[in-house]
């Protein structure tokens, strides 16, 4: 590999695993490196041709901030506002136009919203591409921060929601992946407990999904559609809401996708 590797904007998870082999002198896969992600050790770059939207709240002031509160964000967009190559993921995640789009901020706050070109709608977690290994790429100095932390011998670091300035737009404005001048540490997945008055969300959905399977006509569902569906049908019961089944549905994704990585690697092993 060419030591000037590390001076390219992204890498391709190959060309990223081979990197990190050559820095703590292991040979890794591609699937170690995709494991990374999603255990939420390593960023990932989606690369995408897209138009920037600057959002306005959809809803007037009192309304909007009612939602605010509960951490929702209902926009809609008013002005375009840039070119994006590649959205730094992780993102934050409004609404827009009543459906759910990853979004960016500037140094005020503002809500930026990326349309893809190719399809004129706004990129989401419905979006086919998102958690492709053959898509995502890796900034190497994150290749290089895994490595120091794979090489030191003491204990690994909480690991945390950093915001990160883009360099994958061109805006007149700069633009974050989350909230800037906010570093919030992520604790680690098994570590995270629901409050105990909490209602089981995971199970509300499992069981909404199946409800709308067996009890619906014959059709082709997606993502979206499906999270649609539970929320009209169900949006009365607590922990049932569009948002947390969209959410459950991306964490779940993640989670299959790395277990059937896992499980092609102990089959050619």
């Amino acid at each position: 590999m060419s030591k000037l590797t590390k001076f390219k904007p992204g890498l391709k998870l190959k060309q990223a695993a081979e990197l990190l082999s050559r820095l703590i002198g292991e040979d890794l896969t591609t699937d170690d490196i995709f494991t990374l992600y999603c255990a939420d050790w390593l960023p990932a770059v989606l690369p995408v041709h897209a138009t920037l939207y600057r959002l306005r709240p959809q809803f007037q002031p009192d309304i909007h901030e009612n939602y605010v509160a509960d951490g929702r964000y209902f926009m809609e967009p008013e002005e375009t506002a840039g070119f994006c190559s590649g959205l730094q993921m992780p993102c934050d995640i409004v609404f827009v136009n009543g459906m759910h789009a990853f979004s960016m901020r500037d140094d005020e706050g503002n809500f930026y919203a990326l349309k893809d070109n190719a399809d004129d709608e706004f990129i989401g977690p419905a979006y086919e591409h998102v958690d492709d290994p053959e898509r995502l790429v890796v900034e190497p100095f994150d290749i290089f921060d895994i490595a120091a932390m794979a090489n030191d011998e003491g204990t690994l670091p909480q690991r945390q929601y950093i915001p990160r300035a883009s360099t994958w737009c061109i805006s007149a404005v700069q633009l974050y992946n989350l909230p800037p001048l906010v570093d919030t540490p992520r604790p680690a997945k098994e570590q995270i407990e629901p409050p105990a008055k909490e209602p089981p969300s995971k199970n509300l959905v499992l069981a909404a999904l199946v409800e709308i399977v067996t009890s619906s006509e014959a059709r082709r569902w997606n993502q979206d559609s499906l999270a649609t569906e539970i929320q009209e049908r169900f949006g009365s019961v607590r922990g049932l809401g569009k948002k947390t089944a969209t959410n459950l549905f991306s964490e779940v994704r993640k989670s299959l996708q790395a277990a059937r990585h896992d499980a092609n690697s102990d089959l050619q092993s």
